[in-house]
């Protein structure tokens, strides 16, 4: 699509079109479920919280003042991400709450990850403990800081960080028991 039929349709988004608003569910559920998938238990919950979310972006489209696509993607994608973060908080278990310094910290050589396709790296992220796994994409890809995350999931900032860890340690086993001919710095 052309910028001028993004604005086109962000304006009818906007307008609260019905059309406009079923032709976005329809093109960006698959991406915006994926990124929900990320931060919940199973598809169900994935499901339920991209639902949720699509009914909060509809409530809240006049609350975007962008005019570009890919910056109310981006907007939707927060939302996406906020939604699953507080539907897996109402459900979410007491995390190890354990001090943890930077003598404790897993550290893997980047030129790991270089050998890795995406794909590959995904697959095993998705293989961490959903706590692990919440933790390190709200810090590692997304780049919240521990303070923001300890918010986002009411919980310290000493627990963000050592789940933070565990997950680091506990992706570092999986990417060896994958390919255990690579060689990682402990």
């Amino acid at each position: 699509m052309s910028t001028q039929s993004n604005n086109i349709s962000l304006q009818q988004l906007k307008n609260r079109e019905r059309d406009a608003f079923k032709h976005f569910v329809l093109s960006y559920s698959t991406l915006l479920f994926t990124k929900a998938k990320l931060y919940c238990r199973n598809n169900q919950d994935a499901e339920d919280a991209l639902q949720d979310a699509f009914v909060t972006i509809y409530q809240k489209l006049m609350d975007f003042e962008g005019n570009e696509l890919n910056a109310f993607i981006s907007w939707c994608s927060k939302i996406v991400v906020n939604t699953s973060i507080a539907k897996y908080r109402r459900n979410y278990y007491a995390l190890e709450r354990n001090v943890l310094d930077d003598k404790t910290d897993v550290h893997i050589d980047p030129k790991i990850y270089q050998k890795l396709n995406k794909d590959e790296l995904m697959k095993l992220i998705e293989k961490l403990p959903n706590g692990y796994r919440q933790i390190f994409l709200l810090f590692a890809i997304e780049g919240y800081s521990h303070k923001e995350i300890a918010a986002q999931l009411n919980i310290g900032e000493s627990s963000s960080r050592s789940q933070y860890i565990r997950a680091k340690k506990k992706l570092k086993a999986l990417i060896l028991s994958y390919s255990p001919t690579l060689n990682m710095v402990s």
